[in-house]
């Protein structure tokens, strides 16, 4: 005797992912939205958008997700769901160009690790956010930005502010060059104990290049 038994299940019910508003638009934000059913949702954007990735039980719909450059990008939904585990839904987005730029400059551009660097941004927006490296250090009105925190090999950039929502593109990184504290040391001849009266020759080191 042969029969057949039905051992697969039917799949979660398939939808697009949408979002708001349209068209995207660098620098502006955006919400994406699935109606698929699960019980955890892993949205990734990739390394262009900010944030980057959320996730969580409640996520049909996104926090308000950034693009800061044009182009195609994919986003990936990974969907934990009753019947199959994780499934995955994707789709692919355009970003439009934003006709906002902003420019930066620093003076001086050159300096010892610890000095001051004035850093400022044009043309005038409702407000600017600064960057050392990927981290943000200061937000605000204010167009200027000083620092004596920047160690060799760090960029500053920053954005501007166009209305309570959307950002400028970001402005071309500045890599100061930071020039580290030198390493002196001191030595005595003679190095022991001399009585009053006698001479001691103190010699620092490295002597090549410095004035004083």
């Amino acid at each position: 005797f042969t029969d057949y038994l039905n051992i697969f299940q039917v799949g979660p019910a398939v939808s697009p992912i949408t979002f708001a508003p349209t068209p995207i638009t660098a620098g502006c934000p955006n919400k994406f939205s699935t109606t698929m059913v699960g019980t955890n949702y892993q949205w990734i954007f990739g390394t262009k958008a900010t944030p980057d990735t959320v996730q969580g039980a409640a996520l049909l719909t996104t926090p308000n997700i950034y693009f800061m450059a044009p182009g195609s990008y994919t986003i990936h939904l990974y969907i934990t769901t009753a019947c199959c585990g994780r499934v995955l839904d994707s789709m692919i987005v355009t970003v439009l160009p934003n006709g906002s730029n902003l420019t930066l400059t620093a003076t001086p551009l050159t300096v010892c690790q610890g000095d001051s660097i004035t850093f400022t941004a044009s043309p005038a927006y409702l407000g600017y956010d600064f960057f050392v490296n990927n981290g943000s250090v200061q937000t605000g009105p204010g167009k200027i930005y000083t620092t004596k925190g920047l160690n060799p090999g760090d960029s500053v950039w920053a954005m501007g502010a166009i209305n309570a929502t959307c950002f400028s593109n970001p402005s071309p990184a500045i890599k100061p060059i930071i020039k580290p504290i030198p390493v002196v040391t001191l030595s005595a001849v003679p190095a022991a104990n001399i009585c009053a009266g006698q001479t001691i020759t103190f010699t620092a080191a490295p002597a090549a290049g410095f004035t004083n």
